[in-house]
């Protein structure tokens, strides 16, 4: 028995931002593929029709859809995700001051 999809609804501003971040050169390609998911999303089209398309994992579809329908657009979109985080830097007095 499979479980029936999060329907997803965007308002106009939503679709804006979200086509935009699918076209724009600059944006992560991941982002872009999120936005690319939540958007076939909001078609109507099902998660495995999704994955074909854009060539994702189902759960990758099923994923991005239901966080985009529990956090919206400021908080699933703007994840930094797993990469590599910047470090803080600290300046250290060299060794002839000390």
């Amino acid at each position: 028995m499979s479980r029936r999809a999060v329907t997803i609804e965007l308002s106009g501003e939503e679709r804006h931002q979200l086509e935009s971040f699918a076209r724009q050169r600059r944006t992560a390609q991941g982002l872009a593929r999120r936005a690319r998911i939540v958007v076939a999303a909001a078609e109507g089209l099902e998660n495995k029709t999704i994955g074909q398309r854009l060539g994702a994992e189902l759960n990758t579809v099923s994923k991005w859809r239901r966080r985009f329908a529990e956090r919206r657009i400021e908080d699933c979109m703007t994840s930094l995700g797993r990469g590599r985080r910047v470090r803080s830097v600290t300046m250290r007095s060299p060794r002839w001051f000390a």
